[in-house]
């Protein structure tokens, strides 16, 4: 339970959940074209993990660029 509790805590998982509950609210599904439906619900929350991936590797990469800089004393000046 203590696992399920710090998993719903991450950033990564309320990101994944944010994204994909915006994206579902406002699409339709490909399939049959009604809001709402499963395989819709399904398709969003693959487009979710996507983008939320995306983020995160954006941000894992800023924070090594961030600490490389704080090493090097390199700070525009």
């Amino acid at each position: 339970m203590k696992r399920l509790l710090s998993l719903f805590k991450s950033m990564l998982f309320r990101q994944w959940l944010m994204i994909t509950a915006i994206y579902s609210m406002f699409s339709t599904c490909p399939c049959c074209g009604k809001q709402g439906c499963p395989a819709g619900l399904g398709i969003a929350a693959v487009i979710g993990l996507i983008f939320t991936s995306i983020a995160a590797f954006l941000a894992a990469i800023g924070r090594r660029l961030n600490r490389a800089f704080r090493k090097t004393g390199v700070n525009g000046g």
